[in-house]
């Protein structure tokens, strides 16, 4: 395991997060919880490499392959100094079949369960799919209160 150097990339695989949950979505830290965004915020892949150091918040509601890289290279939120991050919104939609949709649910909050390690407060994305929106909660601590989503003028049920 290679929690021992939290500064160091850790591959998905080699750390197990604490769960509390029957499908073993990784379990936020109620302490890493964000309590306000951290101005300015930004949305991942829309900001130069080297004007990233100027954002403190990070959001992921854009097409997956501008964050995809994340689940195997998490440092590279950690590296642009962020001190806020929504979970990075890996989809989970209703037309995915469910094994494809829980493997997404289960990157996001692993990632962002890392990102907690490395001291980034998370928010957590409420953004899936109606057949995933019960599996989202999972993971999730009762008493937290810091939420995300998005929504679309395009799409009002978005």
């Amino acid at each position: 395991m290679t929690t021992d150097q939290p500064s160091q990339p850790a591959a998905p695989l080699d750390i197990v997060w604490p769960t509390d949950n029957p499908l073993e979505l990784p379990t936020l830290r109620l302490d890493r919880q964000a309590s306000a965004i951290v101005a300015p915020m930004a949305c991942w892949g829309t900001v130069r490499r080297r004007d990233q150091r100027n954002v403190n918040s990070w959001h992921f509601f854009t097409d997956d392959y501008r964050f995809s890289r994340l689940w195997t290279h998490p440092q590279e939120v950690v590296a642009t100094g962020a001190r806020v991050c929504v979970e990075p919104n890996f989809s989970a939609l209703d037309s995915m079949p469910f094994p494809v949709g829980w493997n997404n649910l289960y990157r996001k909050r692993w990632v962002a369960r890392w990102w907690q390690e490395q001291g980034i407060d998370v928010i957590a994305d409420l953004y899936v799919g109606a057949k995933y929106q019960a599996h989202n909660w999972m993971g999730i601590p009762k008493g937290w209160r810091a939420y995300a989503t998005r929504g679309s003028a395009e799409d009002p049920e978005a």
